[in-house]
């Protein structure tokens, strides 16, 4: 959880901004296609946002950690970036936040963390949070 709060942390100060958890209707659930990548292989990420109640506007915010630096998403560089999306009454969205083929050969190994925060629009308080991990299984 203080992982999620530190990499959301605020660019309008220098100090970081902790953000309130507050859990609301709408559920965010990260996917991979797989657990396990080698060389070559097609990686896959995909938020689903269930929404069990009316319609909201919201905010997705998705990192991956790499050792301890943060890529963003939707450019995954360190540049802090968002998804502001609608949520339909009773319905269920898919996003595919990254779709990218593995190079052959893979000269990277490890696990590698994409986590997620789903926010109110214009407002500090996650409503839902995730987090899932890959393993890389490159050159040695």
């Amino acid at each position: 959880m203080h992982l999620l709060y530190t990499s959301f942390a605020s660019m309008d100060h220098n100090e970081l901004f902790y953000h309130p958890f507050v859990p609301g209707d709408a559920e965010l659930d990260l996917n991979l296609n797989r657990g396990v990548y080698g060389p070559g292989d097609r990686l896959m990420l995909d938020a689903w946002i269930a929404n069990p109640l009316e319609t909201y506007s919201l905010v997705l915010k998705v990192i991956l950690d790499i050792g301890g630096q943060y890529y963003y998403y939707p450019d995954w560089t360190t540049k802090k970036g968002e998804l502001r999306l609608r949520t339909a009454d009773h319905a269920t969205s898919v996003t595919r936040l990254l779709d990218i083929t593995l190079p052959d050969p893979l000269e990277t190994s490890g696990q590698f963390t994409f986590y997620g925060g789903l926010f109110y629009k214009d407002s500090n308080y996650v409503i839902d949070f995730d987090s899932v991990t890959l393993i890389l299984e490159g050159q040695p």
